[in-house]
């Protein structure tokens, strides 16, 4: 359909609204235009034919990418693309292999069916729109929007009618030095509307948000300060505002015409019991008919860090067990649909964590709906992550997200730190971007800003130590036995920076681990050491010259899982501990790491880009989880080497009260589960296999000695030393649905796994079919390291016959041939 035929007979409306916030002491007026942000802190309810509704409007989208920036040329284009939201258009160009990613504009189009109503308002609500979006109505430009990450609504009354109406969003993710992150961040920073778009209808006057203040919280008394805004039409004037809440079990507690209550009694929101309240406002007019009704739920808690000292949640002492989370996922980076960001937040809370510092911006709105419902602690952040302060259109911009990011969120019970930055003084984007001063004095701008916004809540920020005593709570760069120094060294770092910070909570710690991938002998507890080791825990800017556990790019879970052992220890058994925070959850893709095992993959993640777990999960599990767990290190390592009668030491992690492990059915003794023991709680044993097929078998007990876990493994026992690639392999399995997996194997002189064989691999494809790339993930790109002498790549057959190869630098190739299907 031609839009310029539709804007015939068309009356352009202007709107002039007068807003005002309704507060426990008088009445402040301001003025509102067309283009007011509507707080995506609750929803105005549907409300019979007068009050609010949305509609979600993500499916049947048309995509063009063209950069074009004039709209007029969208007249003659026919080659659009029918997606559904969320989308990107860098789903597959930020993990395949390939340097660089597409950093420019492209078109959105949605046919949108409306039947107008009189005296109805209409406004599209953008979840996010990555980074910067102009939106048009019927080929006129309704509004603009800078800045991804937060949510932003256009209201769109005058430029819609009945019937078919277009919508065309232009989303812009170039590089920007005027818009935060820098791009010298160390994640993708996708281009799209990477969440929901919803179409919200609203009466002339309707309640625009409600801010739900707790100023007083106790386990006798909780206090509740209602500050709501409304837009009101032209002289419409309300003849009151009714509120009510009710409590977790659904009871009205109170009602009333003003905006103060007191709760006896409330049930307190914590990581174990996630009380949350509901509040109901309804805006009634002089006949007593119900306007429009406002919603949001709440929660009652109180925190406080003591000095120096632990953190207190209600009055009790709270080790915070926290982990990181990117949006980003296998085969759609940041353009998740809801069901998978559910399972990453439930992933983590099931692991027994209750804190998550989303990194490194404001997610999608149902992390926090999850969040709320969970029990999960937040650390929501604004995304100045590195680069420096530019000038005074960055200033702009930042302050607008930092603004939004806070307004959008603050009746969530689960965000307790509003994050101001990291890593800000890291690669300026221009000269003299990164001066301390300039980024010192843009942090105390933002302190004051959120502090005026949500005096309620504690600022962080995390790796600038000029900015330590502008925030409530800091985080040092504390990179033990990764980037610097040794795990063996955490506890003085945390006992120094615990002097020097009143407020200390460690956030990012960890390092990278490549599935598959063992050795018999880790980096110990002192890092790499030698004359050129780094000495220091902390992360260097450059790391060019820099010896450490990281640049040795070994990368072998084995490691991983004694750091994480040695870090949890300490962090269980400290009482004045606050937390800490691993990173990260889940891996994801980087523009700044093209040489790691899997190319452009931070590879810190406890699960793999797709949410498979990896050794470290079960780490974690055994320290965090509530459920009984017992698991055997590990599931992938399942050959191994050395002589005949040698003891190779099998460490055991579990969260029962003991553990008894059996080789080949024969008990090896029980075993008392001891945190204050390192590794593994006590729960090693000294085994010797046999040559072949060995079977483990671990039971954990309870304190009546029941059975309430168990784990078991298989190991083929080589006795020998491992040899050198000879040759690599290819096999067939059969995969998920009608896929197949391919298998390579790189194999010694004597056709023996070559588990030593670490190279990277190149796997080839022609004719029919194609194979699941781009993703990422240990079996889901064409290019990765060996691990253990073994990579896997899923193949789905075509038409016609396929011809499969695999090769290294220095193997020149093995080839098999796939029939068509």
């Amino acid at each position: 359909m031609d839009f310029y035929r539709l804007k015939r007979g068309k009356v352009k409306v202007d709107i002039r609204s007068l807003s005002i916030r309704i507060l426990s002491l008088g009445l402040l007026w301001c003025l509102s235009g067309c283009f007011s942000e509507t707080p995506h802190v609750g929803a105005s309810k549907d409300n019979a034919e007068h009050g609010s509704s949305r509609q979600l409007i993500s499916d049947d989208w048309l995509y063009l990418e063209n950069s074009d920036a004039d709209h007029s040329m969208l007249k003659s284009e026919n080659s659009w693309e029918a997606v559904d939201l969320p989308h990107t258009w860098n789903d597959q160009d930020t993990t395949d292999n390939v340097t660089g990613y597409r950093r420019d504009a492209s078109w959105y189009r949605k046919y949108l069916t409306m039947h107008l109503s009189k005296g109805r308002r209409y406004f599209l609500h953008f979840e996010a729109a990555q980074m910067k979006a102009q939106i048009y109505v019927n080929g006129e430009l309704a509004g603009t929007h800078v800045g991804g990450y937060v949510s932003f609504d256009l209201e769109i009354s005058g430029y819609v009618f009945d019937g078919e109406n277009i919508i065309d969003v232009r989303v812009d993710n170039g590089i920007d030095i005027d818009l935060i992150p820098s791009h010298k961040a160390d994640f993708f920073q996708f281009g799209g509307l990477t969440r929901d778009v919803w179409l919200e209808v609203k009466p002339s006057s309707f309640i625009k948000s409600v801010r739900i203040k707790t100023p007083e919280v106790t386990s006798a008394i909780g206090r509740v300060s209602l500050v709501p805004e409304v837009n009101l039409k032209d002289n419409f004037q309300p003849a009151r505002l009714e509120s009510k809440i009710f409590g977790p079990d659904g009871s009205l507690l109170e009602s009333g015409l003003g905006s103060d209550f007191v709760i006896q009694n409330p049930a307190l929101w914590s990581p174990d019991t996630p009380s949350l309240y509901r509040l109901q406002v309804q805006m009634i007019d002089e006949r007593g008919s119900v306007v429009d009704t406002f919603e949001d739920h709440f929660g009652f808690r109180w925190y406080e860090f003591k000095p120096h000292g632990p953190f207190f949640l209600n009055g009790k002492r709270l080790l915070l067990r926290g982990t990181h989370l990117h949006e980003d996922h296998a085969g759609v980076g940041s353009a998740m649909p809801d069901e998978q960001r559910i399972k990453d937040i439930r992933q983590i809370k099931d692991l027994g964590a209750n804190f998550v510092r989303l990194g490194h911006y404001p997610h999608d709105p149902v992390i926090y709906d999850e969040a709320d419902r969970l029990g999960l602690i937040l650390w929501d952040e604004v995304p100045w992550n590195r680069g420096g302060v530019g000038g005074a259109s960055w200033q702009k911009n930042t302050h607008h997200i930092t603004r939004r990011m806070i307004e959008q969120n603050y009746n969530r019970p689960s965000i307790f730190f509003w994050g101001l930055g990291n890593e800000m003084v890291w690669d300026s984007d221009a000269p003299d971007m990164t001066d301390t001063l300039r980024v010192l004095k843009e942090l105390e701008i933002l302190h004051a800003m959120a502090k005026q916004l949500d005096p309620g809540r504690l600022t962080v920020i995390r790796k600038f130590t000029e900015g330590a005593k502008v925030v409530d709570v800091y985080s040092p760069s504390i990179w033990m036995g990764w980037y610097g120094g040794g795990y063996h060294q955490y506890e003085g770092a945390i006992l120094k920076y615990r002097e020097e910070v009143p407020a200390l909570l460690h956030m990012e710690y960890g390092g990278s681990s490549h599935v598959g991938r063992h050795v018999e002998s880790p980096f110990g507890g002192v890092g790499v050491g030698g004359d050129r080791a780094q000495v220091s825990v902390e992360e260097a800017v450059n790391q060019v010259g820099i010896t450490s556990v990281a640049k040795s790019y070994v990368w072998d879970e084995t490691y991983i899982v004694d750091l994480f052992d040695w870090t949890l220890r300490y962090a269980e058994t400290d009482p004045s501990f606050t937390g800490s925070a691993q990173w990260a959850f889940k891996d994801f893709g980087t523009p700044i790491r093209p040489e790691n095992a899997i190319p452009f993959v931070n590879q810190k993640g406890l699960v793999d880009r797709s949410g498979q777990p990896k050794d470290a999960y079960h780490v974690f599990a055994s320290y965090w989880k509530q459920e009984p767990v017992c698991w055997i290190e590990s599931d992938t390592w399942t050959d191994r080497y050395g002589r005949r009668g040698e003891k190779k030491i099998i460490s055991v992690f579990c969260n029962s009260n003991s553990a008894q492990l059996y080789l080949n059915g024969s008990a090896l003794g029980t075993k008392i589960r001891d945190l204050a023991k390192y590794p593994a709680s006590g729960l090693t044993w000294d085994v010797i296999f046999k040559e072949g097929i060995n079977e483990l078998r671990v039971e954990g007990y309870d304190n009546d000695q029941v059975v309430i876990a168990e784990h078991k493994i298989s190991v083929n026992y080589v006795v020998d030393r491992p040899g050198k690639l000879k040759r690599i392999d290819l096999k067939l399995e059969k995969g998920p649905d009608s896929s197949l997996l391919i298998k390579a194997e790189a194999l010694d002189s004597k056709d023996r796994l070559c588990i030593t064989c670490a190279q990277t691999i190149y796997f080839t494809h022609n004719g029919g079919g194609e194979f699941q790339k781009g993703l990422g993930t240990p079996g889901g790109g064409l290019v990765r390291q060996l691990a253990n002498g073994r990579a896997s790549i899923l193949f789905e057959p075509g038409d016609s016959e396929a011809t499969i190869g695999v090769q290294t630098q220095d193997f020149k190739g093995h080839y098999i041939k796939i029939p068509e299907k």
